[in-house]
């Protein structure tokens, strides 16, 4: 684990109610892996299930993670990002309550401020929603 959860705002400009990643698993030049345990106080919990919005907040926090994670090792804070278009989105399943899902973005390229990821999330290791997210950088 390379952050956990009681240091991912240094990662992430998300801060509590509104964080949806607990640990920042894994790091390399193309992609970042991460984990949430669903919990009953999440924003987007609803009807015993993380919801969809909330699914894909998580992709959009992971790719924040994988960005932020250069800035942190710089010393600097993680520049604000905002979710520009959501592509190819498909969901399978829903996580519950206490249920661990891990999100893995894979960085593809940047058009100017826009940088592109391809995301998944898994359950069990399987996978339970994918999305290709553009994601603006305020710089």
């Amino acid at each position: 684990m390379i952050i956990e959860k009681e240091n991912i705002n240094k990662v992430i400009p998300q801060q509590k109610p509104f964080v949806m990643i607990d640990n920042l698993l894994e790091f390399d030049e193309q992609s970042a892996t991460t984990s949430l345990v669903v919990k009953e106080d999440n924003l987007f919990f609803e009807n015993n299930s993380f919801n969809e919005n909330g699914m894909i907040e998580n992709m959009a926090q992971s790719a924040a993670a994988f960005l932020g994670y250069d800035t942190y090792i710089k010393g600097l804070d993680p520049d604000e990002g905002f979710i520009a278009q959501v592509k190819n989105y498909t969901i399978n399943k829903l996580a519950k309550l206490n249920e661990k899902i891990v999100t893995t973005v894979i960085y593809t390229h940047t058009i100017m401020n826009i940088n592109i990821v391809k995301a998944n999330i898994t359950l069990n290791n399987e996978i339970i929603a994918e999305a290709e997210l553009r994601i603006f950088i305020n710089k």
